[in-house]
């Protein structure tokens, strides 16, 4: 009777471990000859939703994704991109909501919808996102310089546009929405 090891013919005649083992050879020649590419010519981005519109960040400027809290408390007469303020954890957040720059009516908080906390230097700053698809590795080819077109986002905050798949989503410049002009930008 074979060992364990040992090769053993099926009852249609073909051996199992001479199988298995040119199988092992052709997964590990395929892996040696495909390209890998190097880690800094990937960007890990952050995607996310507002609207119809698909988003990004890269994910060196996100702190969190947290869902939206019960309770955003309205500033008065704050700026029209403005939520509200949250507290997470002791720290309030400004919490900015882009369907108005966008031209879109405010939408409700639906069960996907989720606030991105960016870090700065200055604080924190939360984005209201529809839905957050989550982490993609983009190739340096797949980022593409901003598009040359009229739209409602102004373009000091559009970083590029990424190639993610059958789609294009706009890589949006962390530092600019970070920045205090944005409260009282007229174009938002």
């Amino acid at each position: 009777m074979p060992g364990p090891l040992e090769s053993r013919k099926g009852k249609d005649g073909f051996d199992a471990r001479t199988l298995l083992r040119k199988m092992q050879e052709e997964y590990w020649k395929g892996l040696e000859q495909a390209p890998v590419p190097e880690p800094s010519d990937l960007l890990t981005l952050l995607t996310f939703r507002i609207g119809r519109e698909g988003f990004a960040l890269p994910v060196t400027s996100v702190r969190e994704v947290t869902l939206v809290p019960g309770l955003l408390t309205r500033i008065p007469r704050g700026p029209e991109i403005l939520l509200g303020v949250m507290n997470l954890r002791g720290q309030i957040i400004p919490v900015l909501d882009f369907h108005s720059v966008l031209g879109l009516s405010a939408a409700p908080h639906g069960k996907s919808a989720r606030i991105i906390i960016l870090r700065g230097a200055e604080g924190d700053l939360g984005i209201l996102a529809e839905e957050v698809f989550g982490l993609r590795a983009v190739p340096a080819p797949d980022l593409l310089p901003p598009l040359n077109v009229e739209t409602s986002l102004p373009s000091s905050l559009v970083k590029a546009q990424a190639r993610i798949g059958s789609k294009v989503s706009t890589v949006l410049d962390a530092q600019a929405l970070m920045s205090p002009e944005i409260f009282g930008s007229p174009h938002l």
